[in-house]
């Protein structure tokens, strides 16, 4: 009984654990985690050497588009429907995804002065009316939004990260209405 009960709470425990993704870009690196918690287990590595597939020939790209084409006539009636099936996830998930952390920092220069400096309140204008659409659709608890301007040399740099995450209970809620809309979708295609 007493362990029924402690697999139970363990599980229960589980349930109420946020699930967490953690994005990052950091000069030509980009790294995504995801987890329970404190435990990441890294799902892609932008450093690891990366495959080069075996290229076709040009008379295979050439029936594969062809084929391609014919495949993906949707009407705009079908595209609705599908569209109509996603809403629903889409609403669930506006409303349970939660940012924990969202940093930007750009450092860019121009040609000249001036069109830097253009550039820069261009570039500010634009990433806080982001921050703002993300904490207006989704909660966001922390962010950070920095562009230095450099008004001497033409350089560009990028720094982004992004750490968001839902309840378990809530992500496989949604995994099963999203697997639920496929078959639907399927039915429509």
């Amino acid at each position: 009984m007493i362990i029924a009960l402690c697999i139970i709470a363990l599980i229960a425990l589980l349930l109420i654990s946020p699930v967490k993704i953690y994005l990052s870009y950091n000069k030509d690196r980009f790294i995504i985690k995801a987890g329970i918690s404190a435990l990441k287990i890294t799902v892609y590595n932008s450093l690891k050497k990366k495959q080069k597939p075996q290229k076709p020939q040009k008379s295979e790209i050439q029936e594969e588009k062809k084929a391609e084409k014919k495949k993906n006539k949707l009407s705009l009636k079908k595209i609705k429907q599908i569209f109509a099936l996603f809403y629903d996830t889409l609403k669930f998930l506006k409303k349970h995804l939660v940012f924990y952390d969202f940093k930007i920092k750009i450092i860019f220069g121009l040609e000249n002065a001036a069109a830097t400096g253009i550039a820069t309140g261009a570039a500010w204008g634009l990433l806080y009316n982001i921050a703002g659409l993300i904490d207006k659709t989704f909660k966001l608890k922390k962010h950070e939004v920095d562009v230095k301007p450099d008004f001497e040399n033409e350089t560009f740099g990028l720094n982004f990260r992004c750490e968001s995450g839902l309840r378990l209970f809530w992500a496989l809620a949604m995994t099963f209405a999203i697997l639920k809309n496929l078959n639907k979708i399927k039915k429509v295609v």
